[in-house]
């Protein structure tokens, strides 16, 4: 952000030192559900490589639309992500506000007001599309709480399934990195000792329990595992 293309003066000395992602704009947005580019300046955009960029497949139709619009041809969708000053920026999943920006903020909204702000010209922000964050979906009305309960939507949704425009989701990654299972570890390293004091028929009682408790945790396995495979195939269609 320092030292992309579009910005109208360089870094300052105390901006290169302390602003790795730059001063000169007041909101970025890094997560929304859309934006649409100034028609009459679509020159301006910093469009640089990515290895993180979503494929083509996996990226929300409008962000496609203000890609082309930038500049970005079909071989290098999946590969190449833009920033573009904000103009028309819906959602805000994900956005910074730098300490000037605050100020403008809380001057437009208390005073001057706040209508078309980007429009206008009294706010400077940037977009980075596709973004670097997005809605986390899990069917029905809580993946909004902005529209009207329809009849066939479930108040609760049908559970964890999937976000849009990302190449690799942290959520899920946080699944894999933080999963545990410390009965299992606990019995590996601290083995269960039998109690002197039990009866031959309290023994056989326990034994009969511990052998019910590992079927029932096989069985909870096969449903999550199914689980899975079930929401996998939601994801991919």
């Amino acid at each position: 952000m320092q030292h992309n293309r579009i910005r109208i003066t360089p870094p300052t000395e105390h901006e290169k030192k302390a602003a790795p992602y730059g001063l000169d704009w007041d909101v970025l947005y890094v997560g929304q559900c859309s934006d649409h580019s100034n028609d009459d300046r679509l020159d301006l955009a910093h469009i640089f490589e990515d290895p993180n960029v979503p494929s083509r497949h996996d990226t929300f139709f409008h962000f496609i639309g203000q890609m082309e619009s930038l500049g970005i041809r079909d071989s290098n969708f999946g590969k190449m992500r833009v920033v573009a000053p904000s103009w028309n920026p819906v959602c805000t999943m994900g956005y910074a506000i730098t300490r000037r920006g605050a100020e403008r903020l809380i001057l437009d909204i208390s005073y001057r007001g706040i209508t078309g702000p980007l429009q206008q010209g009294i706010i400077r922000g940037y977009t980075i599309t596709p973004p670097l964050f997005s809605a986390w979906r899990v069917d029905g009305a809580k993946d909004s709480d902005n529209q009207a309960l329809e009849n066939d939507q479930s108040k609760l949704g049908t559970g964890n399934l999937n976000s849009t425009s990302l190449k690799m989701s942290a959520r899920k990654e946080m699944v894999n990195i933080l999963d545990l299972h410390n009965w299992d570890d606990v019995q590996r390293a601290l083995p269960a000792k039998p109690n002197p004091t039990m009866t031959t028929e309290e023994e056989a009682e326990e034994e009969e329990e511990q052998r019910k408790a590992e079927i029932e945790k096989k069985e909870i396995e096969e449903a999550w595992t199914k689980r899975k495979l079930e929401m996998g195939l939601i994801m991919e269609k």
